[in-house]
C-alpha cells in the first residue's frame, strides 16, 4: 500500500491550524502526513509509518511530505510546521535534503518551525545537535513535541534550545479534571516564559479547555476545537 501510494503520490499532507491565544489568529499550520489508499479512504500514520520505517519507503515520505509543505507555504504569510525524527536527522541523504531545500527556498525559511520528534533514541546526539545548529542559523525554529511526558524532556531543553514548546497532549485534556494535570502546564508554562520560549497546547478539544490554558497563558493552541487537520485549500491560504 505505501509502494502504491508513493508512486501514485498518493502520501500527501493534512494542516492542521495553530491558534495564536495573544492576537487571537490563526498563524500557523502543522503538517501531518496521510495516506490514501486504492479505494480513497484517508489512513492516518499510525497504521503505516512504522511499517514504513522498516523498509525503503521512509525516506520518501519524508521528502514528499517536506516537497508538498514548501509548495503549499510558498506564497503564504502562514508559519507551518514539519515533524522530523532523529531518524531523519541521522540518515545523511534525508538531512542533506533538508538542507539543500532550505537552502533553496531562504523566503520562507524564516516561516519553518521544524518539530522533533522522540519516537526514536539517538543514536548519536553530536549528529543531532549539528543539525539543529544549521537549519537554526539557516533561520527555521525548532520545536519539542509532546514536552512533559518524558524522561529526558529537560535533557532535551539543554541538547536542543529549542524557540517552541509543545505541550503534551494528555495534560491538557486532562487539564479541566485533574489539578495534578493543571499544575504540570503552569509550571510548564513558567518556565518557559522564564526562558523565553513560547508555548502550544495540543489537545484542545473544546472551550473549557481552551479557556483555561488562556488563563494559565499558553501561546498558543491546537487541537479539534480550533479545527481538524484537512487538506486545506488554497483558498484559504
Amino acid at each position: 500500500m505505501i509502494k502504491i501510494a508513493l508512486a501514485k503520490n498518493k502520501m500527501i499532507p493534512y494542516f492542521q491550524p495553530i491558534y495564536n491565544n495573544k492576537t487571537k489568529t490563526i498563524e500557523k499550520y502543522e503538517t501531518l502526513v496521510r495516506m490514501i489508499n486504492e479505494k480513497d479512504k484517508v489512513i492516518t500514520p499510525f497504521h503505516f509509518l512504522d511499517i514504513a520505517k522498516k523498509g525503503k519507503y521512509y525516506t520518501q515520505i519524508t521528502h514528499a511530505v517536506i516537497d508538498q509543505s514548501f509548495e503549499k507555504f510558498r506564497n503564504t504569510k502562514y508559519t507551518f510546521t514539519i515533524n522530523i525524527s532523529t531518524l531523519d536527522i541521522e540518515d545523511e541523504g534525508t538531512s542533506a535534503y533538508i538542507l539543500s531545500k532550505m537552502k533553496d527556498n531562504p523566503e520562507i525559511v524564516n516561516r519553518l518551525v521544524f518539530e522533533l520528534l522522540e519516537d526514536e533514541k539517538a543514536k548519536d546526539f553530536e549528529v543531532v545537535r549539528d543539525f539543529i545548529k544549521k537549519i537554526k542559523e539557516m533561520g527555521a525554529q525548532v520545536a519539542i513535541d509532546d514536552f512533559g511526558s518524558g524522561y529526558s524532556s529537560f535533557e532535551r531543553l539543554l541538547d536542543f534550545q529549542p524557540d517552541i514548546l509543545k505541550i503534551d497532549g494528555s495534560l491538557i485534556k486532562n487539564i479541566e479534571t485533574d489539578s495534578y494535570s493543571r499544575s504540570i502546564v503552569e509550571t510548564i508554562q513558567s518556565f518557559a516564559d522564564k526562558i523565553g520560549v513560547k508555548t502550544v497546547a495540543e489537545f484542545v478539544a473544546d472551550e473549557t479547555i481552551f479557556k483555561i490554558i488562556n488563563e494559565i497563558g499558553i501561546d498558543f493552541s491546537q487541537g479539534y476545537f480550533i479545527g481538524k487537520p484537512s487538506q486545506l485549500s488554497d483558498e484559504k491560504i
